[in-house]
């Protein structure tokens, strides 16, 4: 039986992928996936900043993002299931993030999911912690 949270990191960085190389329609019906997979009190801590970013905010900026980054591919590897209580579980797993051919980064990520049986893989995104490596 495949992983939902799993396959969720993987259908999600693919879908965003997509969206800054701007192979997408550039519309709120077509940006709704990242909607629907983010419970309304997410929170993301940035791997620049530090800071705590709400969903909004950080779904309002990704948006803007369309079609900005046509070279763009992420690579994900390590997933790896953490803890789970009830219906809470954390996963970690590295992106690699290729920019352009000047720019690329890679970061750890951890992230807390809870079950949501109407998002399309099972799981809501609840926070996401992302920490540049490096190397």
């Amino acid at each position: 039986m495949p992983d939902p949270a799993a396959q969720e990191i993987h259908d999600l960085h693919a879908f965003l992928a997509a969206w800054y190389r701007g192979e997408i329609e550039k519309t709120r019906a077509a940006f709704a996936r990242a909607y629907d997979v983010t419970a309304e009190a997410f929170t993301f801590v940035s791997p620049a900043s530090g800071q705590v970013i709400p969903r909004d905010v950080l779904l309002g900026a990704l948006y803007e993002r369309h079609g900005t980054l046509p070279g763009y591919d992420a690579q994900i590897s390590a997933i790896t299931p953490r803890h789970r209580v009830g219906e809470i579980a954390i996963y970690t797993y590295v992106i690699r993030e290729v920019f352009d051919a000047e720019r690329e980064q890679t970061v750890t990520v951890s992230i807390t999911f809870r079950d949501a049986p109407a998002a399309p893989n099972g799981v809501a995104h609840l926070h996401v912690h992302e920490t540049l490596r490096v190397e």
